[in-house]
């Protein structure tokens, strides 16, 4: 089968615009979900979500600000996040923790390599108590923050 020159140039224009326009589509990160914390301690999970490993975001999550719980006595300045990755019957996959500022910027673990279902759990909390400049990491306190997004 022969084509003639005219609708070669159209296969050709054809495929260039295909290919041009697949170029300009942004890497999109895989997705996200925004949610809030009240009065929770140390071990609160977040949600499970799948990752499917389908681009190459990384894992993270933003705390917009972080106050103490109900009744606290101490301004939290920092909280740690432990990641986890579901093992069937075994015991879920620690990913190590990251520490966020409470500040509204990103706290990352990196690009997750391999699929499957994630959660974060809550660390301990660096905290002042009672803005007194007695800062410490404590186990056992408790957290409220108003915006937390979580991609991946």
């Amino acid at each position: 089968m022969t084509f003639s020159t005219g609708r070669k140039a159209t296969a050709v224009l054809a495929a260039s615009a295909l290919l041009w326009g697949l170029a300009a589509v942004p890497a999109l990160a895989e997705d996200a979900w925004a949610s809030s914390l009240t009065n929770v301690g140390k071990g609160f999970s977040s949600r499970w979500w799948t990752d499917t490993h389908s681009d190459s975001s990384s894992t993270r999550v933003r705390l917009s600000s972080c106050l103490g719980g109900s009744g606290a006595n101490y301004l939290v300045l920092k909280v740690r996040l432990h990641l986890w990755r579901d093992n069937g019957l075994f015991p879920d996959h620690n990913h190590g923790y990251v520490t966020s500022n409470c500040n509204d910027t990103l706290a990352s673990w990196g690009e997750m390599t391999e699929r499957g279902s994630y959660k974060w759990t809550v660390g301990n909390m660096y905290v002042d108590y009672l803005g007194s400049s007695d800062y410490a990491w404590i186990p056992g306190g408790r957290v409220t923050v108003p915006r937390v997004s979580t991609g991946y």
